[in-house]
């Protein structure tokens, strides 16, 4: 059973039958994705989420590397036995929409090496009627895959519109996200300054 060391972060492949796959660009991951993910952890034996990117994509533009969003993702269901990270970069691809076929053919790869059954059945989640579409018409036609259409009206919130404005929305924002979006500010040697005076 393979492995994947990330830090101080084990966890093991993920077995059973079904499996499930939540795949997207997770800029950051907010509470409609977790609601999601956690929805298809219920209706399977593991999920597999997936963040995808490429340099200079949404995500990277306000600092979160697709590499990033994965260590923030790995972090965030760290204590979660059945759901495993991973993550795909897309710059050696052609871009969208002309590079669906290396990038679902990349998805299917990164799927195969998560799980512990290679003949468990999977469910692809998405919430666009368009991934949907082209998904199903790349995907292996031999019954192991599936894709299922999210729900995303029941929480009315995006990553998109976290990243216009990140206060006005910070409660949506996952809890390991949220320090992307905060400010530090070291003070010192004010003491030292104020001693002086």
């Amino acid at each position: 059973m393979a492995r994947m060391i990330a830090g101080n972060l084990y966890k093991d492949d993920l077995k059973g039958d079904q499996i499930g796959v939540f795949f997207g660009t997770l800029a950051p991951m907010h509470v409609g994705h977790q609601a999601e993910i956690y929805k298809a952890a219920a209706l399977n034996d593991g999920v597999l989420v997936v963040a995808s990117g490429y340099t200079g994509d949404r995500g990277y533009q306000i600092g979160l590397s697709v590499e990033k969003r994965f260590r923030y993702l790995r972090e965030a269901f760290a204590d979660e036995e059945d759901i495993k990270v991973d993550y795909i970069n897309e710059d050696d691809m052609p871009p969208m929409p002309d590079g669906w076929d290396v990038w679902t053919a990349k998805l299917v790869d990164v799927v195969r090496r998560n799980i512990v059954n290679p003949n468990a059945k999977i469910t692809f989640y998405t919430g666009e009627l368009s991934y949907k579409k082209e998904l199903e018409k790349r995907l292996p036609q031999d019954g192991q895959f599936k894709v299922s259409l999210m729900d995303r009206t029941v929480l009315k919130i995006s990553a998109t519109d976290i990243r216009q404005n990140p206060i006005d929305n910070w409660d949506f924002i996952n809890r390991v996200f949220r320090r992307h979006f905060t400010k530090k500010l070291q003070l010192w040697g004010l003491h030292l300054l104020a001693n002086r005076l």
